[in-house]
């Protein structure tokens, strides 16, 4: 406002010094001669602009009001909006400043792009986040369902990796040390929590399948030690319980190995994995004595009147 005040009475109160410096120009010529003056501005590189300061800030303002501004069709990386922003438009645009104020103005406009800019990336991170566990949820459930092993369906090494690539497709490059440091703990932050979240979906998918796995097995174990043991209990002699040790050995043993391998396929610890076989084994012995007991008021006057 002093610059303009000052201005003002130059023009209004001309002194006899500044007339004698620059002539006057008729009323006629003044198209002319502006013209004249403006493409003098526009050609002298370096030309020295009292308020070049002041026109770079309202450089920067454009610039910022048109990065806020909503987009039908944003650019999908924060890194291409910061490129934009410090490319060839903004070096042309303030080329003819000082040197000094265009990096500091310059470095004011990239904290305030920085700041339009960082909520819009945590958002798109929470996103890239977000559809990689969808995606790791469809993929376990298709390949459980097409007959692929849990170890393969439960891999979720290819979401990561695409959401390690999308992220440093949006990597903001154009930072400083600290801000950098600030964007990169979120982002580790981000798949720290993706990758707990696959696992806990993974565990969830493990817990259910492998006790579905685990009724099926002890299903088929029962069904073959009662088909068995009918002929053996109908007709007992004296090598009986030898006969029933063979045949709970050998369904066990075909059913052993199956559940075994599927506790290998489902990741199971080998505490867990022995205290499961033990469990299966404990389950056919019951059923045996269960199925013994339940035949016991054939079996003594057989034995007695042998």
């Amino acid at each position: 406002m002093e610059d303009v005040t000052e201005l003002r009475k130059r023009f209004s109160s001309p002194s006899e010094a500044s007339l004698q410096i620059k002539p006057l120009v008729p009323a006629i010529d003044f198209v002319r001669s502006t013209f004249q003056i403006w493409d003098k501005i526009v050609n002298d590189r370096t030309l020295d602009i009292p308020s070049h300061q002041v026109v770079i800030e309202v450089v920067i303002e454009v610039w910022i009001t048109n990065f806020s501004r909503p987009l039908p069709a944003r650019q999908s990386t924060s890194a291409a909006l910061l490129r934009c922003s410090f490319g060839a438009r903004y070096e042309e645009e303030a080329g003819f400043y000082d040197e000094f104020v265009k990096a500091k103005q310059k470095k004011k406009l990239k904290q305030r792009l920085l700041q339009e800019i960082k909520p819009t990336f945590d958002s798109l991170l929470d996103n890239l986040s977000s559809q990689a566990l969808s995606d790791f949820k469809l993929k376990i459930d298709k390949e459980l369902n097409e007959g692929k092993k849990f170890s393969q369906a439960a891999n979720w090494s290819r979401m990561l990796t695409m959401f390690e690539s999308a992220y440093e497709d949006s990597k903001i490059q154009q930072v400083e040390w600290t801000i950098a440091k600030k964007i990169e703990w979120t982002s580790v932050n981000v798949k720290k929590k993706l990758v707990a979240q696959m696992r806990d979906h993974a565990n969830s998918i493990r817990s259910i399948k492998q006790n579905e796995f685990k009724n099926q097995v002890m299903s088929k174990l029962k069904s073959g030690l009662i088909k068995s043991m009918g002929a053996i209990l109908k007709t007992p002699e004296n090598n009986m319980w030898d006969k029933l040790n063979d045949l709970f050995r050998h369904e066990t043993d075909l059913v052993y190995y199956e559940f075994r391998a599927a506790l290998v396929d489902f990741g199971v610890d080998n505490t867990t994995k022995l205290e499961e076989l033990q469990t299966l084994m404990g389950y056919g012995r019951h059923i045996i004595e269960k199925s013994v007991r339940k035949e016991i008021h054939k079996i003594v006057p057989i034995m007695q009147k042998k």
